[in-house]
């Protein structure tokens, strides 16, 4: 478990970001507004803040872990744990969301879905669910953090002739 507490301080507070953001968000009344995509400019304003958090993980990573030498391999696994420990809060994250910070998002997103008059009700319940949002945030999370953490890796590598 010590061999991966960098990951696990690192994909936490990677979590507490992505609900801090959600609180931002709803702030400035991105909820409520019916014409906003909320599902492809969110993830989009949070990846540099996401990135972040894994550059500053990685740095860490290197230098306490791997003490200023670390291979592609060894740094595309970290992240990749790390990259683990945030999907696995995903659910977490996604409840607090939903059930605490803005329980009127999953209403507002179905009444905006309908209002294109492309789908009905019944299939607006079905795909805009805390269940889908749950799937959905872990194939994001999945997805991204693996990729940010080959370029990462790369860019950490230890260089050697």
């Amino acid at each position: 478990m010590k061999k991966f507490a960098i990951e696990i301080k690192w994909g936490f507070l990677l979590s507490l970001a992505l609900s801090a953001s959600a609180i931002v968000e709803k702030e400035l009344g991105l909820y409520e507004k019916p014409g906003f995509s909320f599902y492809v400019l969110s993830p989009l304003c949070f990846a540099p803040i996401g990135l972040l958090f894994y550059f500053l993980f990685y740095r860490e990573k290197e230098k306490a872990y791997f003490q200023g030498k670390m291979t592609w391999q060894q740094g595309f696994l970290a992240g990749t744990m790390m990259t683990a420990v945030v999907a696995v809060f995903v659910p977490i994250q996604k409840n607090i969301i939903h059930g605490v910070i803005a329980p009127e998002l999953l209403p507002n997103t179905m009444l905006q879905k309908m209002a294109t008059g492309k789908i009905t009700l019944k299939e607006a319940q079905e795909t805009t669910n805390l269940k889908n949002e749950i799937y959905s945030g872990i194939q994001l999370v999945l997805s991204s953090g693996v990729v940010a953490s080959a370029a990462l890796s790369l860019f950490f590598r230890t260089k050697t002739n």
